[in-house]
């Protein structure tokens, strides 16, 4: 059975594989996009995740499993910990509509 994932991971980009070394200088990937090999495969601030052949460790900031977690493969990510647009609003582990600012 594959596990179901949290109200805040489901929130979160999918990854998306777009090919072996898809990602590089002048092809740059955004965020939970791969396969980078290195940082300058990343766009603006992203880093590049290394996983090992075969390591399905979850990617900082995107979405575990689907049909673009390819095991082994290296993805885009935001190093501040943002979600793949880069910002917006960060999860919390309370409520917040309807309480003062």
């Amino acid at each position: 059975a594959v596990p179901t994932p949290s109200p805040v991971e489901a929130l979160l980009p999918a990854l998306e594989y777009l090919g072996r070394d898809a990602c590089g200088p002048g092809t740059e990937c955004g965020a939970c996009q791969g396969d980078c090999d290195g940082d300058d495969g990343c766009a603006g601030g992203l880093v590049c995740h290394q996983r090992d052949r075969g390591d399905d460790s979850p990617v900082p900031g995107c979405r575990s499993g689907g049909p673009g977690d390819i095991p082994g493969a290296d993805y885009c990510h935001d190093p501040s910990g943002g979600g793949g647009d880069g910002g917006g609003p960060r999860p919390t582990s309370l409520p917040t509509s309807g309480m003062p600012v």
